[in-house]
């Protein structure tokens, strides 16, 4: 699991591996960030949730979605979506999700190994220097 800063520090920063399927939880501008990064570190991204009602990505970016989540990656991004469940010991394996809105939840699940949580811009913490 990753906030979208620590998945940029590891991937770009470190050179390290995040997974080969991710599920990015949030559908706003720092999404489509997450998106990319997950992108240049050759990252599956099977889905893009969001428990509002429709993502949050508005112009003048909607462009930026058009063509990094639908026509480049064709991420699919799922609305009414709530991360219920995730499986695994030592790493992420499938996750459950509750679709809602509907006359009844819908509960299933994606199979992945790295969940990016980016819904309402979560910050990589920083402590200070006299902290550590």
């Amino acid at each position: 699991m990753f906030t979208t800063g620590s998945l940029q520090r590891y991937v770009y920063q470190e050179h390290l591996p995040v997974g080969k399927r991710a599920v990015i939880v949030g559908a706003e501008l720092v999404s489509l960030s997450a998106l990319m990064t997950l992108q240049h570190a050759n990252v599956k991204c099977v889905l893009m949730t969001t428990e509002e009602s429709k993502h949050q990505i508005e112009f003048p970016y909607i462009a930026m979605k058009w063509a990094v989540a639908d026509i480049l990656t064709r991420t699919p991004i799922m609305t009414n979506v709530r991360v219920t469940n995730i499986f695994g010991k030592k790493r992420v394996e499938p996750i459950e999700l509750t679709r809602s809105g509907l006359s009844s939840p819908e509960v299933f699940t994606v199979e992945c190994d790295t969940i990016i949580l980016t819904g309402n811009w979560i910050p990589e913490m920083r402590w200070p220097a006299s902290a550590a």
